[in-house]
């Protein structure tokens, strides 16, 4: 049976929505391109074709509708998608987020 009482606990809203971007290690000149899931001023769950370790501390270029920003964090989870493709979810915590790039990011979420 499914709950339906759930509660969202997240604190800010997400989105699912394919947007482009590209990751960089700190420390590291390999660069990944990948595709978002969804997205919230928290983080980002992209969908890539390189794993990247837990941990890492990235930066990465978000390309909104109203341009791009800047963001660095923390991939805190991957999952190897079984897709028959060499690809991975990775899920990247924002604990570097300049106010204007928050705010975009806000405001993308919340159209």
């Amino acid at each position: 049976m499914i709950n339906s009482s759930f509660v969202e606990k997240r604190k800010f809203p997400r989105i699912e929505k394919a947007l482009d971007l590209k990751i960089e290690s700190i420390g590291c000149e390999q660069i990944i391109v990948g595709i978002t899931k969804n997205l919230s001023c928290n983080g980002v769950l992209c969908h890539v074709d390189k794993i990247i370790p837990e941990m890492t501390r990235i930066e990465m270029v978000l390309k909104l509708p109203d341009g791009n920003v800047l963001c660095r964090g923390t991939v805190v989870r991957v999952e190897k998608n079984f897709s028959g493709d060499n690809s991975y979810d990775v899920a990247i915590f924002f604990d570097e987020l300049p106010e204007s790039a928050k705010k975009k990011i806000e405001d993308f979420v919340g159209k």
